[in-house]
Order: C-alpha cells, then sequence, then structure tokens
C-alpha cells in the first residue's frame, strides 16, 4: 500500500503533504547528470507523474557522466524514463520530445525543472510558467560552477526568520588521480543581499 511504500516519508513529512505531493506532475528538461539527480530524488518522492524532455544521443561519452544507462535506451530521455520507472514502477513517466507549451497546460504540470538550456528560450518558458501558475526551477551546472534560479510566482513566506545566505567563491583546487579538493574562501559581506535569508514559503 502507499501508506506502507512511503511509510518513513509520511513520518517525515506528515500526510498531508504526502497527499499534495502524490498529486504533483512534474517535468525535467535535460536528462544528464544534473537531471539523473534530479530524477532519482522525484522518482522517489513519491509524486503522481514525470515528464521527462532530452533528446540527445545516449553516446558512450554521455554514459560516462551517468549513473544508470540502458542497453536499450537511444536517447537520454528514453534511458531517464527507464530509470524512473525502474526507481518507482507505480509513477506515471513519459518521454517527451520537446517542452510543449500546450502538452504542458494539457496535463496540469505543476513544475518545470530545467538542467539543461541549450537551444531553449528560458525568458518564454519562465513568461509562460508564470502567467500558468507553473513553477520554475532552473538547476544548471558545468565542471566546478553552478547555477540555480526558481521562479515559485505568488506565494506567502512562512518561515519568518530564516536563515542567512552564505556567500563565498572557489578560491583554489588541486587535482590528483583520484580527488579533487576544493577550497573555499567564505565572504565577510553578502553579495546576494547583506539582509538576504533563505526562506521557506507555501503557495
Amino acid at each position: 500500500s502507499v501508506k506502507n511504500k512511503f511509510s518513513r516519508q509520511i513520518g517525515a513529512v506528515g500526510a498531508k503533504t504526502m497527499e499534495k505531493l502524490m498529486d504533483l506532475n512534474i517535468m525535467i528538461v535535460g536528462a544528464g547528470p544534473v537531471g539523473m539527480e534530479a530524477i532519482k530524488c522525484i522518482s522517489l518522492l513519491g509524486i503522481k507523474s514525470l515528464h521527462v524532455v532530452d533528446k540527445d544521443k545516449l553516446t558512450k561519452k554521455q554514459k560516462q557522466h551517468i549513473y544508470y544507462h540502458s542497453e536499450t535506451a537511444k536517447t537520454l530521455g528514453e534511458n531517464a524514463t527507464e530509470f524512473s520507472k525502474h526507481l518507482n514502477s507505480s509513477l506515471i513517466v513519459n518521454n517527451c520530445k520537446s517542452i510543449d507549451m500546450s502538452y504542458i497546460v494539457k496535463n496540469n504540470i505543476n513544475a518545470v525543472i530545467i538542467t539543461k538550456i541549450s537551444n531553449y528560450d528560458i525568458l518564454n518558458i519562465d513568461k509562460f510558467c508564470v502567467e500558468n501558475n507553473v513553477k520554475l526551477i532552473l538547476g544548471i551546472n558545468y565542471e566546478l560552477e553552478g547555477y540555480v534560479f526558481s521562479n515559485f510566482n505568488n506565494h506567502t513566506i512562512t518561515d519568518k526568520d530564516g536563515e542567512f545566505c552564505v556567500s563565498g567563491f572557489v578560491e583554489e583546487y588541486t587535482k590528483t588521480e583520484e580527488t579533487i579538493n576544493i577550497t573555499v574562501e567564505k565572504l565577510d559581506n553578502n553579495v546576494l543581499s547583506t539582509k538576504g535569508k533563505l526562506v521557506s514559503g507555501i503557495n
């Protein structure tokens, strides 16, 4: 049963939150290293449906960067779809050829998570998501650099205290055959905001 399957998660987040999660429809764009990790976490979360967009070919080079690869999949999207079904057989998973705005509306997509920006008009996607009350998360990683952007539209802040943001930069790194050691220097002043805080909210 669902209760037994997600008993630990229900214990952590509560039955009401679990009910909300089970009604979510998520689209993930990009099924490379970052997308694969997002797909893993989302699949195990207990959502209603997952829609994967990535028509790039599953090449030998691509296989070196992801921890699951199918013997039959020809694209990263097909590979991720199979991976997701393997993790959660009760999850509805669709492999999509492109970001189709009408498809997002038709399938009641609640959030779009973009992990690959090649050939996508991010500004128009963001505008569409705002107009249709679809949450948007952009998470991009290149080598040792990463970027995260989110637009949850209108929402209410419930965490009044929050946590102060911490800004810093990678000062240097050393690479050996087995490891990469990174030295991070924290900044005295917050680059984002001297009074900025990380807060949580609800829709």
